[in-house]
């Protein structure tokens, strides 16, 4: 439509009729453009503090479940050596001294897998301020940029200061 109207203009301006008239629909067109392009920044900005609180909930729920896997591991732990010990002195089964071994492997792999989602987590978070939206303080809107503090979990090298720059806005600061 607005190829339409431009085309319209131009032939009313070819033809000499009324400059006022065509400049005033020429300078609805521009307003109407600059809405738009306005409204699509808002819904810009609005999901780039989506995004950004859905990274930060991830990482905080990745280091739960790290947090967790830890105790898990030496639970089983401990059930195999005692497991173990009672196959050593014949009052329990091989059997059970598999089972046991079986869900100290499983710890292990969940333990492993939550490091894994836990690194992912992080390198989300730092990848925020680089997406095309203009680094942390374009999707704030005031210019300010949520500061998200995130402590390596134990038995994990830091791999960074701890401290990650984020794109938020005060409701990403807020929570949901």
């Amino acid at each position: 439509m607005h190829d339409r109207i431009t085309a319209r203009l131009d032939r009313l301006a070819a033809s000499g009729e009324d400059v006022r008239l065509l400049t005033i629909i020429g300078s609805m067109i521009a307003q109407a453009d600059l809405d738009e392009a306005r409204a699509r920044l808002e819904m810009t900005r609005e999901l780039a503090a989506l995004d950004t609180r859905d990274t930060a909930e991830r990482l905080m729920a990745a280091q739960a479940a790290w947090n967790a896997s830890s105790g898990t591991v030496e639970q089983a732990d401990r059930a195999y050596s005692i497991a173990q010990v009672r196959f050593t002195e014949g009052i329990s089964t091989q059997l059970e001294l598999n089972d046991s071994r079986i869900v100290l492997q499983q710890a292990q792999i969940n333990r492993a897998q939550a490091a894994r989602n836990l690194q992912l987590a992080r390198l989300r978070v730092a990848m925020l301020p680089y997406l095309p939206i203009g680094g942390a303080t374009a999707a704030s809107g005031n210019g300010a940029s949520t500061q998200m503090q995130f402590a390596p979990p134990a038995g994990q090298p830091n791999q960074g200061s701890g401290t990650t720059r984020a794109a938020g806005s005060s409701a990403a600061a807020n929570g949901n």
